[in-house]
């Protein structure tokens, strides 16, 4: 208990002046952990209107509302509670009010809707500093000082900048036509056999992931070679739940029309060790399906807290669950390099302990992969910074002239 919190509870008449304190000293409220050099303990305060209203705290994603109800001090409209938070933790987090404080798991479809109501309708903590834009909302920032480096996501001044296009493109296959962007680092016109980058859910790559920032900077510091990357839209906000689960015709519209499009327009590498694909969520469950695949394309799979366990929506198939280990698990061992990471604050039946899964059979098999446990959510905020160091180790400088290899 912050000791601010102690003063309250014990004289609650004093309200006013503890939030003077807390204004002053800016929100949350930190301190060391007494039982370890490794954590901070972290006070998040609010205010309600009325007594029977209630706050939760939304840190990181998509914690369940009823164990995240922050606590009234009797005689006051404030609420807190406190986490103990490893030092590299980073996570964005809101105030939703009076959220259904049931379960996501447990929720009816009318309490999903309004818990992602009041969850996408939440208030960000005006007395901290670190604002970020998040799906078109203000959220706040927590990160603590050893977070990890995610200076490769900042703007650099004085950089050569690579070059986007927006496109429609129409599939047959599909039936339907999408935006894609297409980046070219700096300067790569006449470049031959570029790195090529294919990333899911590329508005969300373009805005909430500065992917195109990452890219610049590493050209810029030599750490990789010339690159083509190509960022997909989503059709529809829920198209995405049928695409980027297992969905064959998607896989044929990836392989058979919008691979040799970008090699008919942009002179990018035929060999599957310079071609990556990347995704988060349901779209890091792609990825990992779509190397699996097509390792003749892919010869490297980034995978961000992949749901590669229980899908939920009802248009996703029904006989899914634990498909993706199971492929990986009976196949024989596939050429390819993974980056596969989780934040341990996410679900942990469903992303966290699966994704542990996936990493022991790829170590079993004895795969070129890395498996990285960060201290945060489901989370853009966390995901931004992982990239940056998943394109670094993966993306290596371009080989030139190599030969294909064809399998």
């Amino acid at each position: 208990m912050h000791p601010l919190i102690k003063r309250l509870r014990a004289s609650p008449e004093f309200e006013s002046d503890f939030w003077s304190s807390v204004s002053a000293s800016r929100t949350p409220l930190a301190e060391p952990d007494p039982d370890s050099l490794n954590h901070t303990l972290v006070t998040f305060v609010a205010q309600i209107h009325t007594e029977d209203d209630h706050v939760v705290v939304q840190a990181g994603g998509f914690a369940d509302p009823p164990e995240n109800v922050l606590v009234r001090i009797l005689g006051t409209k404030t609420v807190w509670a406190c986490y103990r938070y490893r030092n590299d933790v980073r996570l964005h987090y809101t105030f939703p009010e009076n959220m259904p404080l049931v379960t996501w798991d447990n929720a009816t479809d009318k309490e999903i809707e309004l818990i992602n109501h009041t969850f996408l309708n939440a208030k960000h903590d005006v007395l901290n500093d670190k604002v970020i834009q998040l799906q078109n909302r203000a959220v706040s920032l927590l990160e603590l000082p050893e977070a990890p480096d995610e200076s490769l996501t900042y703007k650099r001044e004085g950089i050569l900048r690579g070059q986007i296009k927006e496109l429609n493109f129409d599939s047959d296959i599909l039936q339907n036509q999408r935006k894609i962007w297409v980046y070219n680092s700096p300067d790569s016109e006449d470049a031959k056999n570029k790195n090529l980058l294919l990333v899911l859910d590329g508005a969300w790559y373009l805005s909430l992931i500065p992917t195109q920032r990452i890219l610049d900077n590493l050209f810029h510091d030599s750490c990789i070679g010339p690159t083509t990357a190509v960022f997909i839209d989503n059709v529809t906000p829920t198209s995405r739940n049928v695409e980027l689960s297992y969905n064959a015709e998607f896989a044929n519209f990836i392989e058979k029309e919008l691979i040799p499009w970008v090699r008919d327009y942009y002179d990018v590498s035929e060999n599957p060790v310079n071609n990556s694909i990347a995704g988060s969520s349901l779209g890091g469950l792609s990825s990992m399906w779509l190397g699996f695949n097509y390792p003749h394309i892919f010869g490297n799979v980034i995978c961000q807290a992949g749901v590669i366990s229980k899908l939920t929506h009802p248009d996703q198939p029904q006989d899914a669950d634990n498909r993706l280990t199971t492929l990986f698990e009976q196949s024989a061992k596939l050429p390819l390099r993974v980056w596969l990471e989780v934040g341990l604050m996410d679900d942990l039946a469903n992303i966290v302990e699966p994704t542990r899964h996936m990493a022991a059979i790829l170590r079993a098999k004895e795969y070129d992969f890395d498996y990285h446990e960060y201290a945060g959510g489901h989370d853009f905020a966390l995901w931004r910074g992982t990239l940056a160091q998943a394109l670094k180790k993966l993306l290596q400088e371009n080989i030139g002239d190599t030969d294909p290899v064809v399998t």
